[in-house]
């Protein structure tokens, strides 16, 4: 069971009438699969890509929501050697729409042969690749064989499953080279780590198919268990955040997982007498990870969701990067979330994690993500690679058999990125008591006089100031050959039109920033959706950096 495919293979000899996936959501009628299910309509798909003549390690783009379409596709992709790569569904075809541009730029950037979309978008999608992007055919379900063939996988563990494209937020978005071997040993870590029971376990999960978090932790860890999981649509619980909850309490899941601000919304949007009516008792495992992780979210959570029986030690705040597959440390089960609080100065100025007296102004709480998960590998580095002590910040680096063979077609950030054996993950971060604390990007942090300063905590203050629009700021630093230093740049989306408020609000952010003692140079007011974001609405600071230094005469008056 080394390779994906033969992970399926053999659930659907094990275990051929046991449910594996569950479609549910508002508005929705109820599908569900059962690895028999799941396996011969991989064969479908297998059959179909062979038919058209996709060769071994051809690229599949699969620009599908989380639909019974997309396991489908995905696994029929492994099965007849491909090698699939999710990306974000679309909204529309519509040859001027952004995301429409990104996925050609994908596939292209690919050699992709074949996009997999679904029905309703085909003839859209048909007229738009004919003129945009020759040599690329678009399928659908309808082109599905009645029947799959009996198709003899030849796939090795060092062979490609999959592609895995980065979120994007500190630069181009990459696309992952995971192996089979990288991907079984991943699923091997998070079961162990954990403690899944393949007896009791089930999930819940609302997060996109394209992520490595909804992919590689709620599709395929599912399957190596061999239990099964409940996947809601992302734009139901965008809509709806009650959905998730509800799911959970319906299906009486152990295990779900999330951003911290998804948590957080769940609590806002849902009232103390819904929260009374369901039933969160059986959630054991609440994974929380892909941003900075903060006591008042979890907080949030767990006192609106105790009248549902839901405990705050299932919240688990863990760490990964779709370079290792997905998880790379996890506390353990059970035990709920611990932040360590240090004192602000001696992390800007040496870089130390230094224990605080006490939470204050000048402090800072950072949640242990945990320690390594088995068969993974975790290092805190300085640039010189020299391995740094417990509370010493420093980049984060992973070894192990998990990690990604490489960048797709870039050789340069490849080795960039694999070093002496490590991945250099880009995160910074430090180790204390055996576990890891993350403190934010290599690439993202403002270095100004000599002090290393997080651009979280300048958007924090930043995001305060009245008429700044849903908290929606970036903090980035420009050199300045004048002086040979950095600057220190705020952008801020707002809605205010008028000359003198926005005057104001500018004056107000600078007031702010400097009251708390962090430095600011300029202060640039957005228009809404000014800032740049990933599919799954991180900020994009680099390339935020980026568009300010290439497009200065696009940038708004002080």
């Amino acid at each position: 069971m080394r390779t994906v495919d033969r992970m399926l293979a053999d659930r659907a000899q094990s275990r051929p009438e046991a449910l594996y996936v569950a479609f549910a959501g508002p508005d929705r009628e109820p599908i569900s699969m059962t690895y028999a299910a799941t396996w011969l309509s991989a064969c479908r798909w297998a059959t179909l890509f062979v038919d058209r003549g996709l060769e071994r390690g051809d690229r599949v783009v699969l620009a599908l929501p989380n639909h019974q379409d997309f396991v489908g596709a995905f696994y029929g992709a492994v099965l007849g050697g491909c090698v699939p790569v999710a990306s974000p569904p679309m909204r529309t075809f519509d040859s001027d729409d952004a995301m429409v541009q990104a996925l050609l730029a994908r596939v292209q950037s690919l050699a992709a042969r074949m996009l997999v979309i679904p029905d309703r978008q085909r003839e859209a999608a048909n007229e738009l690749v004919e003129a945009r992007a020759r040599g690329l055919e678009v399928v659908s379900r309808r082109d599905l064989p009645e029947a799959g063939a009996d198709i003899n996988s030849t796939t090795t563990t060092d062979d490609l499953a999959l592609l895995q494209i980065t979120s994007g937020t500190s630069g181009p978005a990459r696309a992952v080279q995971l192996q089979h071997g990288a991907v079984i040993a991943q699923l091997e870590g998070i079961t162990k780590a954990l403690k899944l029971d393949s007896a009791s376990d089930s999930a819940v999960s609302w997060l996109p198919l394209f992520h490595d978090m909804g992919l590689i932790g709620f599709l395929l860890t599912p399957a190596f268990v061999g239990r099964h999981v409940t996947l809601l649509r992302t734009e139901d619980f965008a809509a709806r955040p009650g959905t998730w909850v509800q799911a959970l309490s319906t299906s009486a899941a152990t295990i779900t997982g999330g951003p911290p601000s998804a948590y957080q919304l769940c609590a806002r949007r849902t009232r103390e007498d819904e929260a009374g009516r369901l039933d969160l008792s059986r959630v054991r495992i609440a994974l929380v990870g892909a941003e900075t992780v903060t006591a008042a979210a979890l907080d949030a959570f767990a006192l609106r969701f105790a009248a549902s029986g839901f405990r705050r030690t299932s919240l688990m705040p863990t760490y990964g990067l779709a370079e290792n597959g997905l998880a790379v440390t996890m506390p353990p089960p059970a035990r709920g979330p611990r932040f360590d609080t240090v004192d602000l100065d001696a992390l800007e100025r040496r870089s130390c994690a230094v224990p605080a007296a006490g939470a204050g102004e000048r402090s800072r709480s950072f949640a242990s993500v945990g320690a390594r998960i088995p068969g993974v590998e975790v290092a805190v580095v300085d640039r010189a690679h020299t391995h740094l002590g417990d509370r010493r910040v420093g980049e984060v680096v992973v070894k192990g058999e998990t990690v990604m063979a490489g960048y797709f077609r870039r050789p340069g950030s490849t080795g960039e990125a694999l070093r002496d054996g490590w991945l250099h993950t880009g995160d910074l971060g430090y180790m204390a008591g055996g576990e890891l604390h993350i403190t934010g990007r290599l690439k993202e942090v403002v270095i100004v006089g000599g002090r290393n300063f997080s651009p979280e905590d300048l958007e924090r203050v930043a995001a305060t100031a009245p008429g700044v629009r849903g908290g929606r700021v970036v903090a980035v630093s420009v050199a300045d050959p004048a002086t040979a230093t950095e600057q220190v740049v705020i952008m801020a989306e707002t809605g205010l039109s008028d000359d003198a408020a926005r005057h104001d609000l500018k004056q107000d952010i600078r007031r702010r920033l400097v009251a708390s003692g962090y430095p600011v140079d300029r202060v640039l007011l957005l228009p809404p959706r000014g800032i740049m974001t990933t599919a799954s609405g991180k900020v994009m600071r680099v390339p935020c950096r980026e568009r300010y230094l290439t497009r200065p005469s696009q940038q708004p008056p002080e």
